[in-house]
């Protein structure tokens, strides 16, 4: 049984604050969410605008109702069975949020005509569907492991990728000032 390491599904760089620049169309209900988005990347290749508007805004949704509770240390991660999703923000107003996809390992198939619907560990095996004589599989099951993705290390490689940007040659500071205040 192989394993698959861990991957990014997504990252995204955003800014609350930042409004449309020029004119927008009173029918583009997305144009002022869209002007967040400073950068956005993907594991696939086409993303479509609503998908980006979406994930940011639970990214954003995520941040506003965790300050509710405490104002001066946001929620950072977000654990569910398939994806950890990660928030920093290394300055004001800047938020880095990463979706990351766990280690996951294949869940072995169960022969059902040998076991009668049960598996070793008793719970209930894939069946099998016939369609006009053709036995349909399933799509493939994972397992996933939790404990191959660590929020501190996520987060310390986010800020350290931010601090490496901060310092190359070439890309400024006032770079991302001037982005910002210019929207």
């Amino acid at each position: 049984m192989s394993r698959v390491p861990p991957g990014l599904l997504y990252l995204t760089i955003y800014n609350p604050t930042l409004r449309p620049t020029g004119f927008v169309s009173p029918d583009d209900e997305d144009a002022e969410e869209q002007a967040h988005i400073l950068f956005y990347t993907s594991r696939e290749r086409a993303v479509s605008r609503d998908r980006m508007l979406r994930q940011v805004g639970l990214a954003k949704a995520l941040v506003n109702f965790s300050e509710m509770f405490s104002a001066t240390e946001p929620c950072n991660s977000i654990h569910s069975q398939s994806k950890r999703l990660v928030m920093v923000s290394p300055e004001p107003n800047f938020w880095i949020h990463a979706a990351i996809e766990p280690a996951k390992s294949l869940r072995p198939v169960v022969d059902t005509a040998k076991s009668k619907g049960k598996s070793k560990d008793g719970a209930k095996a894939k069946v099998r569907v016939k369609d006009k004589g053709k036995a349909k599989e399933e799509p493939p099951v994972y397992d996933y492991h939790d404990g191959s993705v660590h929020d501190s290390a996520l987060c310390a490689h986010l800020k350290r990728g931010y601090e490496t940007f901060k310092v190359r040659p070439g890309l400024r500071r006032p770079t991302i000032a001037l982005t910002a205040t210019d929207r």
